[in-house]
């Protein structure tokens, strides 16, 4: 945003020297402990450098946040959580942050509230296609399957290699639901 680039500029550059967590590879997943550090000290840094003034970079870290803490939710549940509800701070209406935060609810056993967030995630991004695949999962566990045929067809508009997710969301279906997502495959 005009204006901020400055302040973005200032705050990204204490961060990197503040948050070497930023420059983790993908493979590198945090202990439990370790995640929780790394909320608490992103939580400092954006209440001392007040992220409120640098939304751009504020919304980008909280991107970030949320591909790590899901990175972490593999490893171990409670990892990830800490991470989540920071990055949601940061970013509350990420697409991808709501989405791993749906993600996160429906491998919880809550797939309502994974409903509920995959929609917020497609209120502001209608195209983002990895919200149409959390969803009809969603839809699938809430025993909404026709609603979940329809939402899996509109994951398959956004996404080119669908087969496998396809295949998965089929094997969760009833028969006559899962002859219906495999048919969308043809």
């Amino acid at each position: 945003q005009p204006g901020y680039a400055e302040l973005d500029a200032q705050v990204a550059g204490h961060l990197a020297a503040g948050a070497p967590w930023l420059q983790l590879k993908r493979a590198a997943l945090p202990a439990p402990a370790e995640a929780t550090r790394v909320a608490a000290d992103v939580e400092t840094l954006c209440r001392e450098l007040d992220c409120a003034q640098a939304p751009q970079l504020a919304a980008h870290l909280g991107v970030d946040l949320a591909l790590f803490a899901a990175m972490a939710l593999r490893v171990e549940p409670s990892a990830g959580w800490p991470l989540l509800r920071q990055a949601a701070i940061l970013a509350p209406r990420s697409p991808p942050v709501l989405n791993n935060l749906a993600v996160a609810e429906l491998d919880q056993g809550h797939p309502d509230q994974a409903l509920r967030l995959a929609t917020r995630a497609l209120e502001v991004q209608p195209d983002y296609a990895r919200a149409h695949r959390t969803a009809a999962r969603a839809l699938l566990r809430l025993g909404r399957d026709d609603d979940a045929v329809a939402e899996a067809r509109r994951y398959l508009a956004e996404s080119r290699d669908a087969g496998p997710w396809l295949a998965s969301l089929a094997r969760e279906a009833s028969p006559a639901t899962a002859g219906r997502l495999q048919s969308l495959a043809h």
